[in-house]
């Protein structure tokens, strides 16, 4: 069986290396293709491109690839939003509708692994997902969700794998030592439904906590979503961000939330589903 993976940012990764590493074991044929993304600008169009490196297995250059010739009998992908997301997009090439061609079988994974029990925000009328043969899962209740917004879908059950974090930089390891430490977290929706209110809940935090230290995560899109949609914004966060950044303490741009989930003691910051990864845990929970 001819297998592809078709990711786009290396964080994400942990979402497909347990399906990954099936296909290994099972002797497929299996290749990995990163695919390229980009920003949009505030009128919406596609602006700067993203190309991402340092996945953990080996990866063919999507420009050396034609994905209708070798027309695999599987297609793994886990951007679900093709042109309806108004902060980025992976190439349109690579939309949902179009890999669909290319393959016997389209399967969507969530980018998410651990923590989110629901379906992806209105999944029912995501375009990438309604495109989809099949649908991975990585919880009963995540399956027994997403089997009632897609009836007709074929919804499969996977075990999640066990929480693990990578290793911690040096000086972050400096910067934590002996120290309680609080995972501080803003999510896209709270900035997009309330900019103003976003930003001075995020200052208010960073003025305080002044007895621990923050392991502050700004969504990875954050600055982007800022840029294109509240571009008004952009100086009063770049003012906060210099605030934090005088407090010496953990300033995180990665999509690795394993790692700070295992590293933190506790969890700060909006609704979000991150915060069950501390939860799941026995983590304290301090919603702003």
């Amino acid at each position: 069986m001819k297998v592809c993976f078709l990711p786009y940012v290396a964080g994400m990764w942990r979402s497909m290396a347990p399906l990954y590493q099936e296909h290994i074991e099972a002797g497929d044929d299996v290749s990995v293709m990163p695919i390229p993304y980009y920003g949009r600008d505030q009128d919406g169009e596609l602006s700067y491109p993203h190309y991402d490196y340092g996945f953990p297995v080996p990866v063919k250059d999507y420009r050396e690839t034609d994905l209708a010739a070798e027309h695999p009998d599987i297609i793994y992908y886990h951007y679900p939003y093709d042109d309806h997301n108004r902060v980025t997009s992976v190439d349109p090439a690579y939309y949902s509708y179009n890999i669909r061609k290319y393959c016997d079988k389209l399967i969507y994974t969530p980018y998410y692994t651990l923590a989110v029990d629901d379906c992806d925000a209105g999944a029912g009328c995501v375009s990438g997902i309604q495109c989809a043969d099949a649908v991975i899962t990585w919880s009963e209740k995540q399956r027994n969700n997403y089997a009632a917004c897609l009836p007709r879908k074929e919804v499969i059950y996977k075990k999640r794998p066990k929480l693990e974090g990578s290793p911690v930089p040096e000086d972050w390891e400096e910067r934590i030592a002996g120290r309680h430490v609080a995972f501080l977290n803003n999510s896209l929706y709270a900035l997009i439904n309330n900019p103003k209110r976003e930003l001075e809940h995020l200052d208010k935090a960073i003025r305080g906590y002044r007895n621990m230290c923050l392991w502050w995560r700004p969504h990875p899109l954050f600055v982007d979503t800022i840029k294109a949609l509240f571009p008004q914004y952009s100086s009063t966060y770049y003012q906060t961000m210099n605030r934090f950044l005088d407090r010496h303490d953990i300033y995180d741009d990665t999509w690795d939330v394993d790692r700070a989930a295992v590293r933190c003691h506790e969890y700060i910051g909006d609704p979000s589903s991150l915060e069950r990864l501390f939860t799941e845990q026995g983590k304290k929970v301090t919603i702003l």
